[in-house]
């Protein structure tokens, strides 16, 4: 995948998490939790814990990431119930769709085994916007 020229470039994104999270090989999507606190004596100031968190070395699941885009599309406003793992996919199907990428292109960059199985993930608005007679028509 190419580097993009802006902040919401993925690659760069991924390559500064996967720096400051130390992976150089295994799973990119891992099982991230948070730590307790540690316990302090009364009375004493609790200090800062900038190492609070763990990164885990076995993949996250399926419903893992299903969890995470329902959690963030419903901090983002929308209704979480219509969203799932597979919106990542559609989305971007969709997105290159709409910016013109050919759909033989996108089969090969989502892996769909079939140009049908691919059409349902696009939306139908795109096909129509982008229809390659639209001009002729």
């Amino acid at each position: 995948m190419p580097k993009g020229h802006t902040d919401l470039c993925p690659v760069a994104t991924l390559e500064a998490s996967l720096a400051v999270a130390a992976i150089t090989e295994g799973p990119l999507f891992r099982r991230i939790w948070r730590l307790p606190p540690p316990r302090v004596p009364r009375g004493t100031r609790r200090k800062p814990v900038a190492d609070r968190y763990r990164i885990g070395t076995s993949p996250i699941d399926a419903d893992s990431i299903a969890l995470i885009v329902k959690n963030w599309t419903g901090l983002a406003g929308f209704d979480a119930a219509g969203f799932a793992g597979h919106s990542l996919r559609r989305g971007a199907i969709s997105s290159g769709v709409a910016q013109g990428v050919h759909i033989a292109r996108l089969k090969q960059f989502s892996g769909h085994a079939s140009l049908k199985s691919l059409e349902e993930y696009v939306e139908l608005d795109e096909f129509r916007h982008n229809h390659p007679l639209k001009d002729i028509l």
